[in-house]
């Protein structure tokens, strides 16, 4: 990517508006934040605590369940700022990429944002277990993502992963960044 303007104007082209709050159960928001920096732009990604009852290891988006009274939004900022420490000021938001629904049930809303400036980011021990700088000319390259099959409760599925730094990035996470990457390629079909 030439610069984070044009990085910028991309996104916006791309994204969709951000969503409106609501109310409803079974919602979960996370946070597509993408470090623009010249020499190394890339996407922020946690892996998730060993501990934790629910995908221990699992590479992820900073993110959690929404709160009553709670926007998608707010919830995907809230957890950043949890999770890895990101501040508020530091996050510019952009759009939105379409919703998912995730193996564990719930309705997965993701913030695209671009963070300002070079804050320093601290993993939560409680929730996670490293933060993971996934460069976002691999994200979006074609070549670096192919297709497994998993069995989950009985289903056979089939997600496009790619391995990074010994993670293997897959399932929801994967599947958020096709949507930004087929996306991406539907309007620059050369890049």
């Amino acid at each position: 990517m030439k610069n984070k303007e044009v990085l910028t104007a991309r996104l916006h082209t791309i994204c969709d508006p951000l969503p409106q709050p609501t109310n409803r159960c079974g919602l979960a928001a996370a946070l597509l934040a993408i470090v623009p920096d010249s020499l190394d732009q890339h996407i922020i990604l946690t892996r998730r605590a060993l501990h934790l009852r629910h995908h221990p290891g699992q590479m992820s988006f900073p993110g959690g369940v929404v709160e009553d009274g709670e926007t998608l939004l707010a919830t995907a900022l809230r957890e950043s700022e949890e999770e890895i420490g990101l501040s508020r000021e530091f996050v510019h938001t952009i759009g939105a990429l379409p919703p998912i629904k995730t193996t564990s049930g719930f309705e997965l809303h993701t913030i695209v944002a671009l963070v300002e400036g070079l804050p320093i980011l601290t993993a939560s021990p409680d929730e996670v277990h490293e933060i993971v700088r996934f460069p976002l000319k691999k994200a979006l390259g074609r070549q670096y993502w192919h297709s497994e099959i998993f069995y989950y409760r009985g289903q056979k599925l089939s997600f496009e992963v790619c391995w990074h730094a010994g993670n293997l990035i897959w399932g929801a996470t994967a599947r958020v960044i096709a949507e930004l990457r087929h996306r991406w390629h539907r309007a620059w079909p050369d890049q």
